[in-house]
């Protein structure tokens, strides 16, 4: 067992060419952390890659099923938690790559503010630094999300791309919820830690790179993102809310792309989303 007070979970999926750029960004941070990489069923050789590396930080869990990112992360939650005695621990992106200072300045302002449960850098596009996300808004009424490269006032979620997160959250909130496989998960989290009294925040001093990963194509993205966006509202109105508006819109957005837009993955993603 290796105690240490900070723990790194990357969720690892066909990452063949971005996980060694990842954690050599790690390496150049001036904190000492345990490095839990779970890889999730990769169908590339990101496997093999992982299984080069040889330091004495760095924990390896293979899955033989892909149940979706939410289910791994508590699972190197959990398993870093026990094995670790953690009590901070930094989701981060195999495509991620920390700026120098990343890790300390999050590190230093979670642990200034007791009330402060969640932080993030800025993220930046690694090709021209131009800011892709600083803060994440909730549009209830147009029923989507938004990333936003402007400074505001509230932020109502962070990225999950990289995302410290306090044990005390954790021991309120029980982590991600499973039912999201692919995109949401991070703004359910959030906001599920808002509600337990908790701050969440960006911080603008810190810094980490990230390009979109290649790992699932447009029309992948797509569907988890409606079926998931659907999830996602449907949990979080109140069920007035749910009878007179989310489900009206619901049919009137079904309709819309079955009759006129015809787009594939979003009735998919609209279909999976109807309780069978």
């Amino acid at each position: 067992m290796r105690e240490r007070n900070f723990t790194i979970i990357i969720i690892a999926y066909n990452s063949q060419d971005c996980i060694e750029s990842c954690l050599k960004s790690i390496a150049g941070q001036k904190i000492e952390s345990n490095i839990l990489i779970i890889d999730n069923d990769s169908t590339d050789n990101t496997w093999k890659k992982l299984q080069k590396i040889r330091k004495p930080n760095i924990t390896l869990i293979k899955n033989k099923v892909n149940d979706g990112f939410a289910k791994a992360v508590n699972q190197g939650l959990g398993y870093a938690s026990k094995n670790f005695g953690s009590s901070l621990f930094l989701l981060l992106n195999p495509d991620a790559i920390l700026d120098d200072k990343c890790l300390e300045t999050l590190i230093r302002e979670i642990s200034s503010e007791k009330k402060l449960g969640l932080c993030s850098p800025i993220i930046k596009d690694p090709d021209n630094e131009k800011i892709i996300f600083q803060q994440g808004q909730i549009n209830w009424w147009k029923i989507n999300t938004t990333h936003s490269n402007q400074d505001q006032t509230k932020s109502d979620y962070l990225t999950g791309c990289c995302l410290l997160i306090k044990k005390t959250v954790l021991d309120k909130i029980d982590g991600f919820d499973e039912r999201f496989f692919l995109y949401y998960e991070d703004a359910d989290f959030c906001l599920r830690t808002r509600q337990a009294g908790f701050k969440i925040k960006t911080i603008s001093e810190a810094v980490c790179f990230h390009k979109e990963s290649q790992s699932s194509n447009s029309e992948n993205k797509t569907y988890f993102l409606v079926k998931h966006g659907l999830i996602f509202f449907h949990k979080h109105f109140t069920l007035p809310i749910r009878l007179l508006y989310f489900w009206p819109i619901f049919w009137l957005r079904f309709f819309y792309h079955n009759l006129i837009s015809r787009k594939k993955p979003v009735i998919e993603g609209m279909k999976d989303f109807l309780p069978r």
